[in-house]
């Protein structure tokens, strides 16, 4: 999904918007997928204690190590899950998922698999998924044996569900309350996706609304414990004023400092009904993204609904926020490349 992976870099598009129908089916390849399975509980399994005989995998001889997994011919080599491999399994792992492709991929998916990977590169297969949804690792936190994993299909949006990788279990309604309104609905969560680690120890999670427009920043403060910024209910009620974003429908544009302790946000209202005019006041939201805090601030833009520019962070600091790049449109399909600011006009670019 190269499309998530540029938005982590630079708070870009991700697809957002359609909807998928696919009920509480889990992930795993042997589900009967013809008739929904039980949600399962909300309640996350109790998070492993680390272990007291902790391993090195490269240390291993082959001899010590589990049996080749069986797989479908085209998976590549793995081997099978044992209790014994999560001794070896910390946060240098990761969870990846192999596909191989049928007709028509992604949709076409002949055989999908998940998989523990150790540093040296070695594989651990975890579980079989099913075929017909494209799954990619969204989040991940081995030694918490969670993971949590977007539902792709040839629609705007994608569901994410969290997997207890000790044993499989899928849970749709996750995060206990505590994620953006904007991304809980239809009975689970959806376009959300772990960005970067913070210098406070959070991990920076973001929520998008519709193509081309993050909208919502949370956290996951430890394991599977989720917590939003006190600025989201700002970012909310903006939406809920109206505001609007580059693809014209509602929601809140945002920027993210290069360095991660930093976030901006704007608010731009509508002036018709072309979904791209706007009045030309901005409405900052400034978020300390370390210490949790924000501020507003007033300036002017331009007259055409404004965006992020794809791989062009934002500078400066939380107290002094730096020149913020954007697109901005110019009726049509036309747009402009612009420098905007928190406390000061808009200045055309180049």
């Amino acid at each position: 999904m190269a499309a998530w992976q540029q938005a982590v870099a630079v708070v870009a598009a991700l697809a957002v918007g359609g909807g998928l129908a696919y009920g509480t089916y889990s992930l795993v390849r042997d589900t009967v997928l013809a008739e929904p399975s039980p949600s399962p509980s909300a309640t996350a399994s109790p998070e492993p204690s680390a272990s007291s005989d902790p391993c090195e995998w490269d240390a291993l001889p082959e001899e010590a190590r589990p049996a080749l997994a069986e797989q479908p011919d085209g998976l590549p080599e793995a081997y099978a899950l044992t209790p014994d491999v999560w001794a070896c399994a910390d946060e240098t792992w990761s969870v990846e998922v192999e596909v191989v492709e049928g007709d028509g991929y992604p949709m076409g998916i002949q055989w999908q698999s998940l998989y523990l990977r150790s540093p040296s590169g070695d594989r651990v297969l975890l579980y079989g998924l099913r075929n017909d949804v494209q799954i990619e690792v969204v989040g991940q936190d081995v030694p918490a044996r969670a993971a949590w994993l977007a539902r792709v299909t040839g629609g705007d949006s994608f569901q994410v569900v969290q997997m207890d990788l000790a044993d499989g279990l899928v849970v749709e309604d996750w995060g206990g309350g505590m994620l953006p309104a904007s991304q809980v609905h239809d009975g689970g969560v959806w376009d959300v996706w772990a960005a970067q680690p913070l210098d406070s120890g959070a991990e920076l999670w973001l929520g998008a609304r519709y193509t081309g427009d993050a909208s919502a920043v949370f956290m996951r403060t430890a394991g599977r414990t989720f917590q939003p910024y006190s600025a989201q209910r700002i970012i909310d009620q903006m939406t809920a004023n109206g505001s609007i974003t580059a693809s014209g429908i509602g929601g809140v544009a945002l920027w993210l400092s290069s360095d991660l302790t930093y976030a901006v946000g704007l608010e731009q209202m509508p002036a018709g009904d072309d979904g791209i005019t706007t009045t030309g006041s901005a409405t900052w939201v400034v978020i300390d993204l370390v210490r949790d805090q924000w501020r507003l601030e007033s300036s002017s833009a331009p007259t055409g609904v404004c965006a992020p520019v794809p791989e062009a962070a934002l500078g400066g600091t939380y107290d002094a926020p730096g020149p913020i790049p954007a697109v901005c449109a110019t009726g049509g399909s036309g747009s402009e490349a612009w420098t905007l600011a928190v406390d000061a006009g808009p200045v055309l670019a180049g």
